[in-house]
């Protein structure tokens, strides 16, 4: 036996619904140099995952990528791992559907290189004990974790140099620690650095993992320059060639064949490091970066920071309702679904995990790939659905307690929160499978105290991205504007006397009544060709120095066959007094672009506003949004002028090539100043039509 075992593996990934410009540069950057550079060291062996998505799209488009890599896989230089074939965080789908999932990248690995793959790689290496059965009764023998869930389950030091045995329910699964240390060396450090390791953890069966992203030889900033054209790939496989003697390099499956695990081990749920911090709440976040700053100073440090640590990744589920509302639309929609069906195969790739979180990379915060999701959800819940008429229902989809509503036509489907304002939070117009107002509110995130402080884009070479503070553009500071609600829609204010609408856009304006995210009470009414859903809240407003009491009740109307909606409030004034009130209605609706000219808002008189800036129109009875790239048109109608507010919601998140500003939605707020008598009513109706363009 040699001085010690390399296991090197690689993870390609690319997110269902991501641009093909991203994907063609990063196969030109990364996927494509990377195993030609492996073409040429024959002694070197690599262990690749390529997600489903991102594999089909390479064997559909790049003919030399499947011929290269078959050449690769027959010469036994390859060997390939399966997985989730959408890249879905297992622990949080049902057993059926990991399966599922799979199956799928199996069966397309071994149709296309006559290859049955033994391991697979865990989707951001999310651990829960209970996946180990549908991942053994999938056919998988392994699964490579970071060195973090076995530093958690007591183990450490020499213990990580060697590979462990789980099981659930007898159900036994082989698992890989991966070498923190190696993450960070390769590539951004000098090839004979990640060399010196190895050689300074060498022994008498050893075995030693590194298992990473393959963007990271390319892809990430600075690297294609630092791995191909400064020839780093080159000099670390010449390193291993030359040093073979004591390195003996095998895949995962050959492990497993040749050598027996150490022993049992049983693993806390779990992921690598860095996403049990972006989990927390921010707030938290800091807290943690601060207590490792801390104690890091202690020569006690590092055998007591494993317990220093942050929390399931479950809890990014807590942290953005954005995200919960996805992911439980996905799960009831998975209860409805018959596998091998049309409407199966749209659930599945509505499972992709990349628009369910977010960390260093956009995730969460990129439209684009919420918008993905969304329309596999609304594909899949047509099929299931086929000819709706008029469908109401009445239940916790999201999973929090409190009942949300939702009523359907052939057209639209609208969901309600009773107990959030009775606002809207997701608005689906069918016809081209989009939720109008799939938006995302702006929070607070640990990172933005790094903001000043960051650099102009082409200082990253040689920092991994967990290391990088790199500014986009420049000014960001300006739009770090924090919301004390989500950004749904029909969200009822009341406003204070003097408010502009720059203190409306910076949440700075003062809410004078309790009625945006309190609870309100509701009925539903159901014929055969309309519903009729019913909200109600008893609260209160300020009117000069008193708080008074003022009932405020909105009816919303879907008609069967119908693209619109009819919305009828009624503020009810019981106190004492007559007053005035500045009452309005807000609205969020998911547009993507922030800047294109064929985007913007046209009123009667033929005068258009845009989705760039803050505007103010008096006086409105009736406008249209147009998005001619999508081919959408809105259309509001009052039945009494109003005051139109609109302005870009834009946040401001990190990916992987620094900090940048995405524009999450156009806000809008109606609004009109009522004089409501004592014991009286005011009546306020308005519609919306949705329509192609």
């Amino acid at each position: 036996m040699k001085g010690i075992i390399f296991a090197f593996g690689i993870h390609n990934h690319q997110p269902i619904g991501n641009f093909d410009f991203v994907i063609d540069d990063a196969y030109r950057k990364a996927y494509l140099p990377f195993l030609k550079v492996l073409l040429d060291f024959p002694k070197i062996k690599v262990s690749i995952h390529n997600s489903g998505y991102l594999f089909e799209y390479l064997v559909n488009k790049y003919s030399e990528y499947k011929e290269l890599l078959l050449e690769l896989v027959e010469k036994e230089q390859v060997e390939l791992l399966s997985g989730g074939f959408y890249e879905p965080i297992f622990p949080s789908i049902p057993g059926r559907d990991r399966r599922a999932q799979i199956s799928k990248l199996t069966r397309f690995i071994e149709d296309n290189f006559s290859y049955h793959p033994r391991g697979m790689w865990l989707a951001e290496r999310v651990w829960e004990q209970e996946i180990v059965k549908d991942l053994v009764a999938s056919g998988i023998d392994f699964t490579i974790l970071d060195d973090e869930h076995f530093y958690l389950a007591g183990l450490s030091g020499e213990d990580l140099y060697n590979y462990y045995v789980t099981e659930y329910e007898s159900y036994l699964l082989s698992l890989f620690p991966i070498s923190k240390e190696l993450r960070y060396l390769i590539p951004f450090k000098d090839p004979e650095k990640s060399i010196a390791f190895l050689k300074s953890a060498s022994g008498q069966g050893r075995i030693l993992v590194l298992a990473d992203d393959g963007e990271k030889f390319g892809v990430w900033p600075g690297t294609y320059d630092l791995v191909y054209n400064k020839n780093w790939l080159r000099d670390f496989f010449s390193l291993l060639t030359e040093n073979s003697d004591w390195i003996e390099i095998l895949t995962f499956s050959e492990i497993v064949e040749k050598i027996p695990p150490k022993s049992l081990v049983y693993l806390p749920d779990g992921s690598y490091r860095e996403m049990t911090e972006w989990a927390l709440p921010s707030e938290l976040t800091l807290e943690l970066q601060e207590a490792e700053e801390i104690f890091s100073k202690d020569e006690r440090y590092a055998k007591y920071r494993k317990f220093l640590r942050g929390t399931s990744w479950r809890n990014f589920l807590v942290k953005y309702d954005e995200a919960n509302n996805m992911h439980k639309k996905m799960l009831y929609l998975s209860q409805k679904t018959e596998d091998n069906s049309l409407a199966y195969e749209y659930l599945l790739r509505a499972q992709a995990n990349d628009a369910y979180w977010h960390g260093v990379f956009g995730g969460l915060y990129l439209p684009h790939l919420r918008a993905n999701i969304y329309k596999n959800l609304i594909k899949a819940e047509k099929v299931i659905e086929k000819d709706v008429g008029l469908i109401v229902e009445d239940i916790d989809i999201d999973r929090d307690g409190k009942k949300e509503v939702i009523l359907k036509n052939q057209d639209l489907s609208l969901a309600l929160k009773p107990s959030y304002g009775g606002s809207i939070y997701e608005l689906d117009y069918r016809k081209k499978d989009l939720n109008i107002t799939d938006t995302l509110r702006r929070r607070f995130e640990a990172y933005h105290t790094k903001i000043k402080q960051a650099q102009s884009p082409g200082e990253e070479e040689g920092k991994s991205i967990h290391e990088i503070v790199v500014a986009k553009e420049e000014g960001l500071e300006n739009y770090l504007v924090y919301d004390w609600h989500n950004r749904y829609s029909l969200m009822d204010h009341f406003l204070k006397d003097g408010t502009k609408i720059e203190d409306f856009y910076r949440t700075k304006y003062g809410e004078q009544g309790d009625f945006t995210i309190l609870p309100y009470k509701y009925n539903i009414e159901k014929g055969e060709d309309i519903i009729r859903i019913s909200l109600l809240r008893k609260g209160h407003v300020w009117v000069k120095d008193e708080f008074l009491p003022l009932n405020l009740n909105k009816d919303i109307f879907m008609l069967k066959g119908d693209s619109a909606i009819r919305i009828d409030y009624s503020l009810h004034n019981v106190s004492f007094m007559d007053y005035d009130v500045w009452f309005g209605i807000e609205f969020n609706f998911s547009l993507f672009e922030r800047e294109n000219p064929r985007k913007y808002i046209e009123y009667p008189n033929g005068e258009r506003s845009y989705f760039n800036r803050l505007h103010e129109q008096r006086d409105v009875e009736e406008f249209a949004i147009y998005d001619n790239v999508i081919g959408l048109k809105i259309e509001f109608f009052f039945d009494i002028p109003v005051l139109l507010w609109h302005y870009p919601i834009d946040t401001v998140s990190q990916s992987e090539a620094g900090f940048e500003r995405t524009f999450q939605a156009l806000g809008i707020l109606i609004s009109f100043r009522p004089k409501i008598y004592k014991n009286d009513i005011f009546p306020f109706s308005f519609n919306i039509k949705f329509g192609d363009l």
